[in-house]
């Protein structure tokens, strides 16, 4: 079918091909686990994606432009680490701390943006060392211990869902477990029967 344009004219499609994958996921769980679609479960999984979709929101803009970008994730926890140190091993407030850390992660991805579009270095090369210097700089920031503690009543805690903050890098390097394991507490699981108990 050719328009006034002259341009074919494709009959419209299926919103996303993905679509029907999804909803298939969600019922296999639903029919296997009832609990699966309660509002404790919902919250739990709305809580766990959202800053993962705020990151993927950023890197296919650059996917878009044909480029890519290696270091988003180390970006990401460096500014979680710069937000969690300030707030509560430099006693900032936590909004404060927040935005300090956003700055840090904008300005971050700025330096690389001007030598990839400035200097004409190729992004997988920019991007692939700023993964090694941003996750070094995170173990730097981070010391021994490896994680920051944040008390249960804060507001960034509130914010983060109650679970223990700590940066990607740290997670899975030394000094965060002692032989290189995760230091942080695993999040309860809203799934799973408490030992001895019944579904609630």
């Amino acid at each position: 079918m050719i328009g006034a344009g002259r341009h074919p004219v494709r009959p419209p499609g299926p919103l996303s091909p993905g679509l029907p994958g999804l909803a298939a996921v969600w019922i296999v769980f639903t029919l296997a686990n009832h609990r699966f679609v309660s509002t404790e479960n919902l919250s739990a999984l709305a809580g766990q994606v959202a800053p993962l979709i705020l990151v993927a929101a950023g890197v296919v803009v650059v996917l878009l432009a044909g480029e890519i970008d290696l270091s988003v994730a180390e970006v990401a926890g460096l500014a979680a680490t710069v937000a969690a140190v300030l707030a509560f091993r430099d006693g900032w407030p936590s909004p404060p701390a927040v935005a300090a850390g956003v700055a840090v992660g904008a300005g971050a991805g700025l330096l690389q943006g001007l030598a990839v579009t400035r200097l004409g270095v190729p992004s997988f090369v920019v991007t692939l060392a700023g993964l090694l210097v941003w996750q070094g700089t995170t173990l730097a920031l981070l010391g021994g211990s490896g994680n920051v503690d944040i008390p249960p009543g804060d507001w960034m805690a509130r914010l983060a869902g109650g679970r223990r903050a700590a940066g990607r890098a740290a997670v899975a390097g030394p000094g965060a477990g002692g032989d290189g394991r995760p230091a942080h507490r695993p999040a309860p699981d809203p799934l799973r029967t408490p030992p001895g108990g019944r579904r609630r």
